[in-house]
């Protein structure tokens, strides 16, 4: 809030009241309490970008390469990823193929071409190496 005089939120009231003897003292204070949206946007926690890697070419024609972390799976069992393209998300399903290097698996999918960037979904598993064993 960059004016402070600004009125925000609700006000709360609140009556202090004491009695000393044959005197009574009564205090009133005055604040400001936020609203519930304001309290909860306060709270909220920060919206970290989703991160996304490039889908990758292959010696097949019409198969690519995605991240082994992009990959999902629906109920129905259709495994499918996301492409970001102009800040937009659209699904695109697609059929595993095989195992390529580095973590990259390779799928076949209408609509899906080397250089789109596909959103990640298993962050650790993308990017941890293999575990030493």
């Amino acid at each position: 809030m960059s004016d402070p005089h600004q009125a925000r939120g609700r006000f709360a009231v609140t009556v202090l009241g004491a009695v000393f003897g044959s005197a009574a003292l009564l205090a009133v204070l005055l604040t400001t309490a936020p609203t519930p949206q304001e309290a909860k946007a306060d709270r909220a926690a920060p919206v970290l970008p989703v991160p996304v890697m490039e889908v990758g070419a292959s010696k097949t024609p019409d198969v690519v390469t995605v991240p082994e972390g992009a990959i999902m799976t629906d109920g129905d069992g259709q495994l499918f990823v996301t492409v970001r393209q102009d800040g937009e998300a659209r699904r695109v399903d697609v059929r595993k193929q095989g195992v390529g290097d580095g973590g990259r698996v390779l799928v076949r999918a209408d609509g899906l071409e080397a250089g789109d960037q596909v959103e990640l979904v298993a962050v650790a598993d993308a990017a941890l190496p293999p575990e030493q064993g």
